[in-house]
């Protein structure tokens, strides 16, 4: 092992692999009581997306190796990088399952700026989504009517949008999809508490046609919006160390790179410990939930 693959080492697995579990979640964050002394408020966390911890009394933080560097110390032991390297060498932490490109992200953050986010009602954005068999009030549930600026035409548009979880927007209308920055995923609760299950979505417009099949106006799991698959490292976080799910649910494309999201998801799933099921096959050969949804309504 080098320093590279030990970094990427899933931090919260080595702290699991010692017997430390979260006591709290705020975000990306997971608290802990700290590995280094007693205490009965947790004043240690990591950061799932960045994958690095800090201690707040030690004052002290960084990436994997330098946690385990600190972990040898504190107990007394060698301490150098290439004895951390061999410590997490011995864990045997099965590689992340996660293996997964990420695309390149073709808008520029500054191109899009929010003007206000109202209650949808426009009427050509009404009309949009009942061609997607998608009625008003199952969209008002989740989206927004939003009214923005586009620097790179210089025009003022209107679009629905749903907001993701840094408090930026993925907006969309029948000419136009884009993200108003910061872009990550949106995460959606479901009916039941606590959730067994997470659903995976492409795309907001999947999600909201599978509940509109369904009948549905909640799905009874959690649901993800990656909105784009460069965002599939940011749904991860929520999936994993969130103790009572046991079940994964995918709603990926019907093409190559939907195909390949699937089945790192499904290795993921392995490595987490849940059951894994690909709903692709319900909406097979049409591309996406949304294009099946749509088709299906003439029937």
């Amino acid at each position: 092992m080098h320093i590279e693959q030990a970094n990427s080492t899933v931090l919260s697995a080595v702290l699991k692999k010692i017997g430390l579990s979260p006591i709290e979640r705020k975000g990306h964050e997971l608290w802990y009581c700290s590995p280094f002394r007693k205490e009965k408020m947790a004043g240690f966390h990591i950061n799932t997306l960045s994958n690095t911890w800090h201690d707040a009394h030690l004052k002290r933080g960084g990436k994997v190796i330098d946690f385990v560097c600190s972990w040898l110390q504190y107990h007394e032991e060698d301490h150098t990088i290439p004895d951390a390297l061999r410590w997490l060498d011995n864990l045997r932490l099965p590689e992340p399952a996660i293996c997964f490109a990420q695309e390149d992200i073709a808008e520029n953050p500054a191109a899009l700026t929010l003007h206000k986010a109202s209650p949808l009602r426009h009427a050509s954005l009404v009309a949009y989504l009942d061609a997607k068999g998608i009625s008003l009030s199952l969209a008002k549930r989740y989206l927004k009517e939003i009214h923005a600026h586009n620097a790179a035409t210089g025009n003022d548009f209107c679009a629905v949008g749903i907001i993701n979880e840094d408090g930026g927007y993925e907006v969309k209308n029948t000419l136009f999809k884009g993200c108003i920055f910061p872009q990550t995923v949106s995460f959606i609760r479901g009916a039941k508490y606590p959730p067994e299950e997470v659903h995976i979505f492409e795309d907001f417009t999947d999600f909201l046609a599978a509940l509109a099949y369904r009948k549905e106006s909640r799905l009874e799991g959690d649901a993800i919006i990656l909105h784009r698959l460069a965002c599939l490292r940011h749904a991860l976080p929520y999936v994993r160390n969130y103790p009572s799910y046991k079940r994964l649910y995918t709603w990926m494309n019907n093409d190559h790179m939907g195909k390949k999201a699937t089945q790192s998801l499904k290795a993921f799933a392995g490595h987490e410990g849940l059951t894994f099921k690909a709903m692709n096959r319900i909406y097979a050969p049409h591309r996406n939930v949304s294009l099946w949804h749509k088709e299906n309504l003439h029937r």
